[in-house]
């Protein structure tokens, strides 16, 4: 099992390097008879494309580096903090705002450059929405890279977007699992007080 994953994720991040590099030589190989928004889009998809490339490897890849591990102590618990990967994070939001100039740019590029109002353009501005969202959310702080806090008290997480306090009290059992990376899951009693908050 552990191969396949291993294998699939290798081709993936493969595949990803090679079309950005192949979108890299087209945007470095246009004529001059092409246009300046053409030869952007292929060079924004060449470094989305690296950086998904990136992302991959940074995430999947054995080897890819300890989380961070420290003493905190802030108003109302101290705790052994694990603190996530910054660039996988960081690879991220980069790739989110490569994907909205690619969206964006594109779909302008074919709005103003055709009759009317082509239904590709549209789709294309559309699907440029979510991207300055989710970078507003980022640079809010209400987006952010993820914690995990061992606590005398209990266990706090903090996701990407949420928060999550479960007591020790409520935890039901503790068990290792692999999907192509070491897991440990953390079960809660039905009854849980598992407090969340966004």
């Amino acid at each position: 099992m552990r191969r396949s994953v291993d294998l699939r994720v290798s081709m993936s991040v493969v595949c990803a390097a090679v079309m950005g590099i192949l979108a890299a030589f087209r945007a470095a190989s246009m004529g001059p008879g092409a246009t300046r928004g053409e030869a952007m889009f292929f060079l924004v998809l060449a470094v989305l494309m690296l950086l998904t490339a990136a992302f991959g490897a940074v995430y999947w890849w054995p080897g890819r580096g300890a989380p961070r591990v420290r003493f905190v102590d802030r108003a109302g618990y101290v705790g052994t903090e694990i603190r996530a990967r910054g660039i996988v994070f960081a690879l991220l939001v980069l790739m989110v705002t490569c994907a909205g100039f690619l969206s964006l740019g594109a779909g302008v590029e074919i709005v103003l450059g055709n009759d009317g109002l082509p239904w590709v353009g549209v789709i294309l501005l559309l699907v440029a929405v979510p991207c300055p969202v989710f970078l507003a959310e980022v640079a809010l702080g209400h987006v952010r890279s993820t914690s995990l806090v061992l606590a005398p008290d209990g266990i706090r997480s903090r996701g990407w977007s949420a928060e999550s306090y479960l007591p020790w009290i409520s935890v039901r059992r503790v068990r290792m699992v692999h999907h192509g990376f070491p897991e440990v899951l953390v079960e809660g009693d039905e009854g849980a007080a598992w407090a969340r908050r966004r």
